[in-house]
Order: structure tokens, then sequence, then C-alpha cells
């Protein structure tokens, strides 16, 4: 069953990931790179044999016997993650907004928490931007949210299936729980990489809102083909801009109807503004109505079903079985349950219990 109270976003996780390419010294984890270092993206992977991507080891004696280290060829792995995972191109939209969601959402969890020391564009209002170029054909989703440090953008997006919201949830600084756990979505760690179904390079700038942290900028750099670059950046705002180069066959995305249409359809249970400007006139406007489905007394069959696909992280299928409860004795509460109608995929999901 999949629900929503409050602001609840869907947690669904299992311990079948497991790391195949992650095998490195300490000392090598705790070494940075110097600026413009080209870095190998390390894939999680499941145990469970799949012929799609190939494998090599290599091997150090030890007493015993000998350990292996498997080794992938992360370009078939991320066509695996992208492609087969997101038929629908129109999904990226969906996964960046999701990303752009919860970044805002940290950031406002740690002020209200006060976890941060020194932040950075302290006049800035949380809120998310989309920006189309079609002279360049470049589509761009800004957020003024938690931004990342260089080593946070390198584990974050150099590791597929690495959730970074799943790793802040249950961080010693975060320990959160409850409605703030719930309302951050992206807990899978395979979101972003749907961007390559639509862009043949991607960059992603971004800067802490804690400069006491990391003051400096940087971007992360990558054509998906196996590897990415990182370089610092002067003069960053808070928080993650992305910068997608779309392939010709996905210049539909450069069109601002196209667009429009596609960010209204998900972003209308984001709790954040989402304004948008054309890379010719700039003027934004605000496309998300920030009207939570769960508040209200009823929707309709096709609002249920767009929330469902949201929260299911799927770009088809319908809830078997819609319910919105409200009550308000003896506690307020407003809530929608949703019955799927065959079992959720638990393949990316990393713990055993059903939150």
């Amino acid at each position: 069953m999949l629900s929503k109270l409050s602001n609840t976003g869907l947690q669904m996780s299992h311990r079948s990931i497991v790391t195949l390419a992650n095998v490195a010294s300490s000392s090598a984890k705790r070494s940075t790179p110097p600026p413009g270092t080209r870095r190998i993206l390390r894939p999680w992977v499941s145990s469970t044999p799949m012929t799609a991507f190939s494998a090599a080891f290599s091997s150090a004696a030890t007493a015993a016997g000998s350990t292996h280290e498997f080794k992938t060829e992360t370009r078939k792995l991320l066509d695996i993650v992208a492609k087969s995972l997101y038929t629908d191109k129109e999904v990226f939209i969906r996964e960046l907004v999701s990303n752009a969601s919860d970044a805002c959402e940290k950031l406002r969890f740690l002020q209200t928490a006060g976890k941060v020391k020194s932040l950075a564009d302290p006049d800035t209002p949380i809120e998310i931007s989309i920006t189309i170029d079609p002279k360049h054909r470049e589509f761009i989703i800004e957020d003024s949210g938690i931004g990342m440090t260089k080593n946070e953008l390198i584990e974050n997006l150099g590791t597929i299936a690495r959730s970074g919201s799943k790793e802040f949830i249950t961080s010693d600084k975060v320990n959160a729980s409850g409605d703030t756990a719930n309302q951050i979505i992206g807990q899978f760690g395979v979101g972003f990489y749907s961007s390559f179904v639509v862009a043949d390079k991607v960059e992603v700038f971004s800067r802490s809102a804690d400069t006491a942290e990391d003051g400096e900028g940087h971007v992360w750099e990558s054509d998906g083909q196996g590897s990415f670059t990182i370089k610092p950046v002067k003069g960053l705002p808070r928080g993650t801009k992305i910068v997608l180069h779309l392939k010709e066959d996905a210049a539909d995305f450069c069109k601002p109807e196209t667009v429009k249409k596609a960010a209204a359809k998900f972003s209308n249970f984001v709790d954040f503004p989402i304004r948008m400007a054309d890379g010719e006139k700039g003027d934004k406007v605000k496309i998300n109505k920030n009207d939570a489905l769960w508040t209200r007394t009823s929707a309709t069959e096709e609002e249920h079903t767009n929330f469902y696909r949201f929260l299911s992280g799927s770009s088809y299928g319908e809830p078997m079985y819609s319910l919105m409860y409200h009550t308000d004795a003896p506690l307020a509460i407003k809530s929608v349950f949703y019955i799927p109608e065959e079992a959720p995929n638990r393949w990316f999901q990393q713990d055993a219990d059903v939150q």
C-alpha cells in the first residue's frame, strides 16, 4: 500500500543493493584529487546475475587464498539504469524536480534545526527554477537548496544507486525521522541518471549552503561514458544548477509548451515554488500550484493517477483503489492511501522494512 500522510513521500527500501565496484583502500577514499581530475563512476549493482553488463576480476594474493574485485562496464550499466528503468523520456523532469525538492527540504530542515553554521546567500528564497535554451539545446534546472560540497558531488553523483537523500536521513548530523524523513522523496539513488536518456552531456554546478563546510563551488561533468570530471568554479550561488545538453531527438524539451506541460504534471505536489523561464524572454512564471492533493476534500481520477506515479516513481500504472481520509478528532489527519495493481518492484530498495 502506498500512502501519503501530511507531507509524506514514498519510502520503500531493501537490502538488495550491494557495492560491487567500491573496494578501495581507506587512504584512497580520503585523498582528494587535484582540480580537473577525471574520476571513474563507481556503480552499485545487484548480486543477481545480469547478462547485460560484463565483469572482469582483479585479484590480490592473501595467505588464505585471493581477494577479488568486481569491475563493471559502466556505460552498459548506465544504459540499464537509465534506458531500461526510464522508457518515457519526460520522466527525467520528474526525477530532477524531485531531487531539487529534496535539496530545498534538506536546507529548510537544517535551518529549522539550527544545523547551518554559516548560510550562503541568506537573502535568497528557497525555490526551484527551470530554464530552456533552444538555441544551444539546453535544459537547465536550478534550486537554492542545500547544495553539495566537492566530496558530496563525487560520492552522490559518482556512485550509481547511492542515494544522497538516504544518507542525509540516516546521518548522525541529521538522524531525521517522522514527517521530515518522509518529505524527502528520492531515496533510490538512480533518478539523476535518467538525464542521460535525453542528454549526451550533463553539467552539475553546486555550492554548499553552509560556507563553514565548503565555501567554494564546483562543477561535475560527464558524458555518461564511464568517467566524470570535477573542478572548482568561482562565484556560484547557493544550491545546485543542472545543465542538460540535449540530444537531437530530445529537442522537444526546449519547447516551452512541452516542458510546462510535463513540469506541471510532476510538480504540483512539490512544496516549493517552481518558476520557469525560456532562454529568450527570461521572464519567470510560477508553474506549480503548491496545492497538496491530500489536503483537499476531493481529487479527480487523473490527479490521483499523476500523484500515484509521482510517489511510486513510475511512468505508467494506476492505483487499484484510492482512499482520501480526513479526521479532526482526536487528531487532525489528512491523508490519501493507494493500493497498487501489483506488488512493488523491490530491486532498488535498501532496507527490509517498508515504511
